[in-house]
C-alpha cells in the first residue's frame, strides 16, 4: 500500500506541474484520502483498525488543514469523531472500491483546462496558486479555505461525480481563489466602517461570477455539468432575481444607515448564499445574471475590469438594465441611485 501511495503522489506532481507554464500553480495532496482508504480496506478485510492507521489519518496534511478550516468557522463540533464513525459504517467502507476509483480519477485530471477557464474571467496579472485536497469525509460539500494565505480547495470525493462535474467544480473554486488576489479598491480606506463592510460583502456575487467562468460564456447553461434536477432548481430560483435584488438592497441600505444590528449581519447575509430551500441563492443567480448581462453588452474585458471592485459591477449592470427598459424588453431589477451613491465616500 505504501508503494502505491508514493507512486500516486509522484504521478500527481508530474501531471499537475504542466500547468505552471500558464501561471497556474496547483498541487494535489492525497494523504487524507489514502489514509482513509487504508482504514476502509482493513475493515473490509475483517481486521481492526490500528492506532497507527488512525494517527496517519489525523496527522495527514489534508485532515489537519480540513480541521483548521472547520475550527476557523466554529464548525469543529466533534468533526474527527463523526468522520471516524462514518468510515467504520459498513454502508461506507463497503464502497471502498468505488471511492478509490473516484480518487484515482484525479490522476488524469487536467488542471490546465480548469485553470484556463477560471483565468479567462480574471485580470491577467493574477496568478492562480492552490493546493487541492481530494478528501474522503462524512460531509459532501466542496469549498475553499485560507484564500489570503495558502489557498486550499477541499473536494469531497464522491463516486457519483463525473470527470466533467469535478472539472466544473474546480474551475468554480479556482475562480474564487483568483478573485481573492484582487488589490485593495482605490479609496477604500476613506470609506466609513459600514461602507467598507457592504463593499466587502458585495463579493457574495463572486459566486455568480464563478458560475459564469465555469460555464465559459453567457450562453452556456450554468448547470451544463449537472443533473436535470439541478437544472430545474436553478431555473426555478433564477426567476426570483427581482425580489431577491430588492431584499439584498434593503439589507445593505440598513447596514449603511446603521440600523442593521451588527450581530445579525452575517446571519442575514448568508441567507443570500444558501438556505435549505435554495441551495444556490441570489449570490449565485443574481450574480450570474448581472455578470452575463454585462459581458453580453460590454464584452468580457469590461466585466473582468469590474470584478475587483464589485460596485462597478452593479453600475454596469444598471446601464444594461436601463437599456432594456428603453428597448421595451422585460424589465430587470435596478439598484437604486441611493445605494450606489452610499457605497462611495462622501
Amino acid at each position: 500500500m505504501k508503494r502505491r501511495i508514493l507512486t500516486v503522489y509522484y504521478l500527481v506532481l508530474m501531471a499537475w506541474s504542466l500547468a505552471a507554464a500558464e501561471e497556474i500553480h496547483v498541487r494535489a495532496v492525497f494523504d487524507e484520502a489514502d489514509a482513509a482508504l487504508a482504514i476502509m480496506d482493513n475493515l473490509n478485510a475483517g481486521d481492526s483498525v490500528t492506532g497507527e492507521q488512525w494517527q496517519t489519518l489525523w496527522q495527514s496534511e489534508g485532515y489537519t488543514r480540513l480541521l483548521a478550516r472547520q475550527a476557523s468557522m466554529n464548525l469543529d463540533d466533534g468533526f474527527g469523531d463523526k468522520l471516524a464513525a462514518w468510515l467504520q459504517d459498513p454502508a461506507n467502507y463497503n464502497r471502498a472500491a468505488s471511492i478509490r476509483n473516484s480518487v484515482d480519477r484525479y490522476l488524469i485530471f487536467d488542471a490546465n483546462t480548469a485553470g484556463d477557464r477560471a483565468g479567462a474571467y480574471l485580470p491577467e496579472e493574477i496568478i492562480l496558486e492552490a493546493s487541492i485536497y481530494p478528501v474522503i469525509k462524512h460531509t459532501t460539500n466542496t469549498f475553499v479555505y485560507d484564500l489570503n494565505g495558502d489557498p486550499a480547495i477541499f473536494m469531497s470525493v464522491n463516486p457519483e461525480n463525473t470527470h466533467t462535474y469535478v472539472q466544473a467544480v474546480l474551475t468554480h473554486e479556482l475562480h474564487h481563489i483568483g478573485l481573492a488576489k484582487c488589490p485593495e479598491i482605490p479609496g477604500y480606506k476613506n470609506l466609513t466602517e459600514n461602507q467598507q463592510w457592504v463593499t466587502n460583502m458585495l463579493t457574495i456575487f463572486s459566486e455568480g461570477l464563478a458560475v459564469l467562468a465555469t460555464a465559459g460564456d453567457p450562453d452556456t447553461h450554468p448547470h451544463f455539468y449537472n443533473t436535470p434536477d439541478e437544472w430545474a432548481v436553478w431555473e426555478r430560483d433564477v426567476t426570483n432575481i427581482a425580489s431577491d435584488q430588492a431584499r439584498i438592497e434593503s439589507f445593505f441600505l440598513t447596514v449603511l444607515d446603521g440600523t442593521q444590528p451588527k450581530d445579525e449581519r452575517r446571519k442575514t447575509l448568508f441567507t443570500f448564499i444558501v438556505t435549505p430551500e435554495v441551495p444556490q441563492g441570489p449570490a449565485y443567480t443574481l450574480g450570474w445574471k448581472m455578470a452575463s448581462m454585462v459581458e453580453k453588452r460590454f464584452g468580457r474585458e469590461a466585466l473582468v475590469r469590474a470584478m475587483c471592485d464589485p460596485r462597478k459591477l452593479l453600475t454596469l449592470y444598471n446601464q444594461v438594465a436601463r437599456e432594456t427598459y428603453a428597448d421595451g424588453l422585460p424589465n430587470l431589477p435596478l439598484w437604486s441611485d441611493d445605494l450606489i451613491r452610499s457605497l462611495y465616500a462622501q
